[in-house]
């Protein structure tokens, strides 16, 4: 097995960093509270609601970031698209592949 060392440290700072992390900082654009008029009413939503707003999560540039993050780090263990893995068979033995296998599964759980 062969573990491309900065590629690996690489790929699991980006898939094990902590989502909460992101959090935190300022923000760099600040946008104005406009005051709603007559023609908009938006459903008011009580503190500890479990519902999920799909509008306004998809406008977090955090959830967009992370995808990114997922995307980066998944490339930089498995490989592809031109971009060789970090952990790789060194040879043709089939448990090696196995081994190699477990390894890209444990870091992606």
């Amino acid at each position: 097995m062969v573990i491309h060392a900065p590629f690996f440290i690489l790929a699991l700072v980006l898939l094990w960093f902590p989502r909460r992390l992101m959090r935190f900082g300022a923000p760099v654009l600040k946008r104005k509270k406009r005051a709603r008029g007559a023609g908009e009413f938006r459903e008011r939503r009580e503190s500890g609601d479990p519902r999920v707003d799909f509008r306004r999560e998809f406008r977090k540039p955090r959830n967009y970031f992370d995808l990114l993050r997922g995307i980066a780090g998944g490339l930089a263990l498995v490989g592809g698209h031109g971009i060789a893995p970090s952990v790789s068979a060194g040879s043709d033995d089939p448990s090696a592949h196995w081994l190699v296998l477990g390894v890209q599964a444990a870091v992606l759980l």
